[in-house]
C-alpha cells in the first residue's frame, strides 16, 4: 500500500472514532510517546498544555 493511501486510512479511521466518540480507538491511533504542546492560558482552558503520552492524549478528548 502507498504511503498516500496509508495516510488516507489513518485520517478515516480518526475520524470515524471521533464521530462515534471511540476514544479508545482514536488514542490507538496515537504513538506511544508524543511531544504535543498547545500554547495557551490553561486557567482559561484546561484542555491547553503539553500532552506525552496516549494516556494524555485521552485526558485531552475527555476535556474536550
Amino acid at each position: 500500500m502507498m504511503q498516500t493511501e496509508k495516510t488516507k486510512q489513518v485520517v478515516r479511521q480518526f475520524l470515524q472514532h471521533l464521530t462515534h466518540r471511540n476514544l479508545s480507538g482514536l488514542v490507538k491511533l496515537f504513538s506511544e510517546e508524543i511531544d504535543w504542546y498547545i500554547p495557551g492560558n490553561q486557567q482559561r482552558a484546561v484542555w491547553l498544555g503539553r500532552r506525552k503520552n496516549r494516556e494524555d492524549i485521552g485526558a485531552f478528548y475527555e476535556l474536550l
